[in-house]
């Protein structure tokens, strides 16, 4: 059970910081892999989420895993993204509060 929420509080956090380092300027291969662990992930935490029953934070991963696919980019402002950036890492620090009620 510890090593399920130990794993969950990591990728979150990892997603949490490079996500917030995404709202700097960096190389635009910094954010190919931005979107490539983003979408990862959010896969894992959206499956975590539905798995439980959790629907609100699983719907609102499946548009995140939407916007940060790597196969099927969206194409938005510089702008637009440090905004979508900043809050995603919002929601992915938020998410590891649930951890308990995540990883039963």
């Amino acid at each position: 059970m510890f090593k399920k929420k130990f794993l969950y509080i990591v990728l979150c956090i990892i997603a949490c910081i490079m996500l917030f380092n995404g709202t700097f300027d960096r190389a635009y291969d910094y954010y190919t892999i931005l979107r490539i662990i983003v979408t990862s992930i959010s896969i894992y935490c959206c499956y975590k989420f539905f798995s439980v029953d959790i629907n609100a934070f699983g719907c609102i991963y499946l548009v995140v895993i939407f916007l940060f696919n790597p196969i099927l980019p969206v194409s938005l402002g510089k702008d637009a993204w440090c905004s979508i950036d900043f809050f995603v890492s919002i929601l992915f620090f938020v998410s590891i509060f649930y951890v308990n009620k995540v990883n039963k």
